[in-house]
């Protein structure tokens, strides 16, 4: 495997797809989906460029919550000049619907955890979107390569496991709200600022809706993740053949 690689930000020709994991199991499980990995050296963090489909990608591992997210998307964003940005990983779900290992999908994001006073919604941040609204081309093609996937409101902030209480507040806020993380709004403002369409697909690890020990739920789904991150290879390759072909026409 090579140790480097050279990327040009301009005038490329293939589709480019950057995905942002979080966590070293999260992304331990996505770097499979690359052909012809190659190391890109010139991060600050592990990232490696090759293909998916027709689609050149670049996977870089964030690190933890809103401020690593936003950092190492916006520097990703500079050097590869994606077409897309999806943020790939696990979440909480927040609709008593969704079951442990079930496939979702962003149809916007705020976030949970920001309030910026009087004139303000809850969740945004002053002189940006309350809600960042995913482009309803990807929703669209999504819905036709995986019709069962599910998609709704992504909340995002820097609590890992909510408790009871917090989640109760909440879904006050946001009845609508179908997940919780502690990155994928984070990336989603970055895209909004750098205007590159992005969303993102997830796992549900764990259900603290309807679990009161999700904790447990939590580390017991990283005793056998592999099928449900196949799953998401599947569909994301799906994804790309259509979406991806559409944008070079």
């Amino acid at each position: 495997m090579a140790t480097n690689a050279n990327l040009s930000a301009t005038n490329h020709e293939e589709f480019r797809l950057l995905i942002l994991a979080a966590m070293p199991k999260e992304y331990g499980l996505i770097m499979p989906w690359l052909e012809q990995p190659h190391a890109l050296a010139s991060f600050t963090t592990t990232a490696y460029v090759g293909n998916i489909g027709a689609a050149e990608c670049l996977i870089v591992m964030t690190g933890i919550g809103k401020v690593n997210a936003a950092v190492r998307a916006y520097q990703a964003q500079l050097q590869f000049q994606p077409d897309l940005i999806l943020n790939i990983g696990v979440c909480g779900a927040l609709r008593t619907d969704l079951s442990i290992a079930t496939p979702v999908l962003s149809s916007a994001f705020t976030y949970h955890d920001v309030w910026c006073g009087e004139g303000n919604q809850f969740g945004q941040v002053q002189g940006c979107p309350p809600i960042y609204e995913v482009e309803p081309k990807i929703l669209s093609t999504f819905a036709r390569v995986a019709p069962s996937l599910q998609q709704g409101l992504f909340c995002c902030g820097d609590f890992f496991m909510p408790s009871q209480l917090y989640i109760a507040q909440l879904l006050k806020h946001f009845p609508e709200a179908m997940t919780v993380d502690m990155e994928s709004t984070a990336i989603a403002q970055v895209a909004y600022m750098t205007r590159t369409p992005c969303a993102s697909l997830r796992i549900i690890s764990d259900t603290p809706i309807t679990h009161f020990d999700h904790a447990k739920q939590y580390s017991e789904f990283w005793d056998a993740p592999e099928g449900a991150f196949m799953h998401l290879h599947d569909v994301l390759k799906d994804f790309l053949a259509h979406y991806a072909n559409h944008e070079q026409q």
